[in-house]
């Protein structure tokens, strides 16, 4: 009955959480709206992604800035904490919104 529930979750989600894109509406959130929703600190997320350290709290701040682009076991861990809620693309669609230019190098 757990399990059901726990998937009953995963697949509905509030409607205020979709997003238009070219492709109908899907879930989109970055961690920064991820974090600001759940009223967390950078310094709790973390706590909870077992980022240790001074620097931790700065680390996920980055991350949620887009000036630093998470390790693939880091994407790991923020969509499984996260529930599904941010992505690893997420993080992609975020760096090249703020890093235009990378993405023209590249084609």
């Amino acid at each position: 009955m757990a399990i059901l529930a726990k998937l009953i979750r995963k697949l509905i989600r509030p409607l205020w959480l979709y997003k238009p894109s070219h492709y109908g509406y899907f879930l989109d959130m970055t961690l920064d709206e991820y974090k600001k929703q759940h009223g967390l600190t950078y310094q709790r997320l973390a706590e909870l992604l077992e980022i240790s350290g001074n620097s931790g709290a700065r680390t996920v701040q980055r991350y949620a800035e887009g000036s630093r682009f998470p390790a693939p076991v880091m994407l790991d861990k923020i969509r499984t904490m996260t529930d599904g809620a941010v992505t690893p693309n997420d993080f992609v669609d975020q760096h090249a919104k703020i890093h235009p230019s990378t993405n023209e190098k590249a084609a």
